[in-house]
Parts: structure tokens; C-alpha cells; sequence
């Protein structure tokens, strides 16, 4: 199917309908994987199912632990040999509860 202006405006508007019905920030449209995931889908074409939230918290969420493990090994190889620094943040919200961040910068990463 070709470029037609009234379907990529009604997908346009689909996208704004989940974007505003799940009160996402806008600025979630500058995240370097956002055009990924619509390039992906469109490659799957119609009829391609979205995850459903079980398996965004069960499966596809252990799937992309892995996967990030994997990528953050090959960063730690690096640090033997360029160094590093390991940086922490906290503070406490309204209800007393502890958030801690932790950064490591190194150069080259």
C-alpha cells in the first residue's frame, strides 16, 4: 500500500489516543527508541499483535534483562582498560521511601 494522507492520519491519531489515554510525557518522543518501534511494527505489518501486559512484565521483561546484561558486559570490558567512576544520588520521597541512583562514567562509553 502506498503513501496515503488519510491513513497516516488516522495511525497518527492512534498514536495520540494511546499516547494522551496512558498520560505519557511528551518529551518520550525525543527517546532514541521510539522511531525503532514504529519502523518494527511497520516492518511486521497488519495484523501484528502488541505484547499484552503480561508479557511485557513476565517474559519480554526478563528477555530485555538478559539483553541489557549482555550490553552492559561488553561496557565493563572496557573499564578495566579506560577506567572509571562510580558516582551515587539519593534522596527521599514524601513518604519517607529511599531512591538511589547509580552512575558510572568513563570515557569512550
Amino acid at each position: 500500500m502506498g503513501w496515503n494522507k488519510e491513513v497516516h492520519d488516522a495511525a497518527r491519531k492512534q498514536i495520540c489516543k494511546f499516547w494522551y489515554f496512558c498520560n505519557i510525557p511528551f518529551i518520550a518522543a525525543r527517546s532514541p527508541y521510539w522511531q525503532g518501534m514504529v519502523d518494527s511494527i511497520t516492518i511486521c505489518g497488519a495484523g501484528f499483535k502488541a505484547p499484552t501486559d503480561a508479557e511485557l512484565s513476565g517474559p519480554l521483561f526478563l528477555q530485555m534483562v538478559e539483553d541489557m546484561k549482555v550490553e552492559l558486559e561488553d561496557h565493563r570490558q572496557s573499564w578495566s582498560q579506560k577506567g572509571c567512576t562510580i558516582m551515587t544520588d539519593g534522596w527521599t520521597d514524601r513518604r519517607n521511601r529511599t531512591l538511589l541512583n547509580f552512575l558510572v562514567s568513563c570515557g569512550g562509553d
